[in-house]
C-alpha cells in the first residue's frame, strides 16, 4: 500500500475524494492507462485493482 505522500491535505484529501494513486507511472502514462482501461472495465474495483491503491 502506498502512502499519501502530500501532507496537510494534499494526498490525504485527494485519498478520501477516492482518488487512484498511480504508483510512480508518469501522468502523461498514466492517462493513457486510465483511457485503455475505461474501454474494459466497469467497475470502480477492477480499475483500483489496476491502478493500486493509497
Amino acid at each position: 500500500m502506498l502512502a499519501a505522500v502530500y501532507r496537510n491535505g494534499g494526498g490525504e484529501t485527494l485519498q478520501q475524494y477516492g482518488a487512484l494513486s498511480g504508483d510512480d507511472i508518469p501522468a502523461h502514462k498514466a492517462r493513457i492507462k486510465l483511457l485503455l482501461a475505461l474501454e474494459e472495465i466497469t467497475t470502480m474495483n477492477e480499475l483500483h485493482d489496476l491502478f493500486g491503491s493509497w
